[in-house]
């Protein structure tokens, strides 16, 4: 029988709980099962995991698909995050949030919950060191836009070679340096280019479409490429904030998880786009 994949972040695993209040009723039904009831499929595997990185996000398409190759999905769907996070055997490696958390604790900042998050400053001491090498000496805009346009083009090539249906579409805003404490995640890039397209961060989004892998992208199956407002795309999460859509949020100003309506929404969104790329899938 075939089936609908589902995968994402945070905002797309069944099991998600808010880390900011825990005591949020977080069981209303996700993006992936409300989208399969829209679509008619019986069958939804959904393979999000909160703090999931992009990477992780394809892995596990990859590794659910192949599982059962002969019997491939009828159509996969993705809600991608953001570009700077990295996953690694597994394993969830959040480099803007672990470094933002350190950031917030250092300026008396932390959100609700504080206890929470002094205590994943306090006790992982070692993960952030890891963290902090990673961000400073080995990434940098230009090679965390190439992985992740390489990663969407090679997934795209392996649905074409199995004829699966994909769409991807970005939820949470791609890169962000707006907040006060993001400049200092940003430094190491600005003191390091010598090419002056890159000295100011705002800039970097530009480097998005003179990557050799973004014009081998199937552009229709990509809803809201160049995904940054600033080029002229769209995500969710800028679109919901830009609108004051807060209905949709889990906690508005503290947690912008989508809440029920926001998983609704989400799954309208997949289900006009599909059906606008695709027909009716069933």
């Amino acid at each position: 029988m075939s089936y609908l994949l589902a995968a994402g972040d945070s905002w797309t695993d069944y099991k998600f709980k808010s880390v900011i209040d825990p005591n949020v009723d977080c069981s209303f039904t996700k993006w992936p099962e409300l989208l399969g009831v829209k679509m008619g499929i019986d069958k939804v595997v959904n393979v999000g995991k909160s703090g999931a990185a992009n990477n992780y996000i394809f892995e596990k398409c990859y590794n659910s698909i192949v599982k059962n190759i002969k019997n491939p999905p009828k159509v996969v769907c993705l809600l991608l995050t953001r570009w700077d996070r990295v996953s690694v055997f597994d394993y969830n490696l959040d480099v803007y949030n672990k470094l933002t958390i350190k950031n917030m604790e250092r300026l008396g900042k932390l959100p609700p919950n504080k206890l929470h998050w002094h205590e994943m400053v306090t006790k992982t001491p070692g993960r952030f060191a890891f963290i902090e090498d990673l961000w400073s000496n080995h990434l940098t805009i230009e090679n965390i836009v190439d992985n992740t346009l390489r990663d969407i083009w090679v997934f795209q090539t392996f649905c074409n070679t199995h004829n699966i249906k994909c769409v991807i579409i970005h939820g949470l805003k791609p890169l962000r340096w707006t907040r006060e404490w993001d400049s200092e995640l940003y430094n190491h890039i600005r003191q390091s280019a010598n090419d002056e397209r890159l000295s100011k961060v705002v800039n970097y989004i530009k480097y998005m479409t003179e990557s050799p892998y973004f014009s081998q992208l199937d552009t229709e199956t990509l809803p809201g490429l160049p995904f940054f407002h600033e080029l002229g795309g769209w995500d969710i999460e800028s679109d919901w904030l830009e609108n004051n859509r807060h209905e949709y949020m889990l906690i508005p100003g503290v947690d912008r998880h989508p809440n029920g309506l926001g998983h609704q929404e989400i799954a309208n969104i997949f289900y006009r786009e599909c059906n606008q790329i695709y027909g009716k899938i069933i």
